[in-house]
């Protein structure tokens, strides 16, 4: 029985190849590694489908916004229109990336100059103006970076750049500065210039080492606004309202500041010196930027007949005052005799 006892061998020695510590390392290795490979060939598969998704709804919401953009440059449409498209790019503010956001931004600046339409062009301010909003966009807070970029490319930085807004009044000035001044909530004739106006306050959120040289902002109400280091020279000033805004540091070197309201603002290292030395120090601000910042969380909220900031809500009183938003004409700088906000 040869054949059979040599059968019998090679089947024992194939035995002890299989049950031998190769075999039954690859016994465990292999079926493993054929999962793995599954397992990350299905995740390939998976993260590649992901990003087609995402690619496409890039891709819609590109042409999205393109088609919003249409409609708001759209001078052969109908105001109605125009106004619609405006406000589709308003709720894409905090959507988009930031070179959408500019280019956003360049198209609606473009109107305020461009557009026959007052209510175009207000509208256009107004949603500029929401591009940089309140808690989120001042300093300290989240969206302070994005703020400034947006606050740089639409009015410009110190450094010499020219910000797009800034460039639509610069071009409107000439033609539109003897026109009494109009606002675009209010009045019926807001011109160009009074819209590019309206842009720049709606932005008072922001406005730090901003590039306004040159401006003419005459009557504009900017109580409150952050300028902190905000150049402002050879600028037209008259009539402008500054009332509790931060200054600290800005330049107004060779501006016309006829009546403007410094009352309660921070007014820090100004230029020229010979502003700083002209305003009187008990109608001023007196704090660090902290205080300021912490001040404007707290609403600038005044001790009635004291004229003291109350920064700290626990100090809050109901008898305080708020006369940095009094608009009135003949608004007093002195809060007593008695000034009171159900007054207004």
């Amino acid at each position: 029985m040869p054949d059979s006892d040599e059968k019998q061998r090679l089947e024992i020695k194939k035995l002890k190849q299989d049950t031998g510590l190769w075999a039954r390392f690859s016994s465990v290795f292999w079926p493993i590694v054929a999962s793995l490979f599954t397992v990350v060939l299905g995740y390939a598969t998976w993260q590649s489908s992901q990003q087609e998704m995402k690619r496409q709804d890039v891709q819609k919401q590109r042409e999205f916004v393109s088609s919003a953009l249409r409609d708001t440059t759209d001078a052969n449409s109908s105001a109605t229109r125009q106004i619609a498209g405006m406000w589709q790019v308003n709720a894409l503010w905090t959507e988009e990336d930031q070179a959408t956001q500019d280019l956003m931004a360049a198209t609606l600046a473009s109107v305020l100059g461009s557009s026959p339409d007052v209510q175009v062009r207000c509208i256009a301010a107004e949603v500029i103006g929401n591009a940089i909003t309140e808690p989120d966009s001042f300093v300290g807070h989240s969206g302070a970076e994005r703020a400034a970029h947006l606050a740089h490319f639409l009015y410009g930085h110190k450094s010499g750049t020219i910000g797009v807004v800034v460039f639509q009044n610069l071009q409107t000035k000439t033609k539109f500065a003897s026109l009494p001044v109009q606002r675009c909530y209010g009045d019926q004739d807001a011109s160009p210039l009074d819209a590019t106006k309206e842009a720049v306050r709606k932005n008072w959120e922001y406005l730090r080492d901003v590039n306004l040289t040159n401006t003419n902002l005459e009557g504009t109400w900017l109580y409150g606004a952050d300028l902190q280091g905000a150049l402002l020279q050879n600028a037209r000033l008259a009539g402008v309202n500054l009332r509790c805004a931060n200054i600290a540091e800005a330049d107004f070197s060779g501006s016309d500041l006829t009546g403007a309201d410094f009352f309660l603002a921070r007014a820090d290292k100004i230029s020229p010196e010979t502003l700083q030395k002209s305003l009187p120090p008990a109608m001023l601000f007196h704090g660090t930027e902290q205080d300021w910042l912490q001040w404007r969380e707290n609403k600038f909220r005044v001790r009635k007949d004291l004229n003291t900031p109350v920064l700290r809500k626990d100090d809050n009183r109901s008898e305080d005052v708020f006369p940095c938003y009094d608009l009135r004409p003949d608004r007093p700088n002195i809060v007593s005799p008695p000034f009171n906000q159900s007054s207004r």
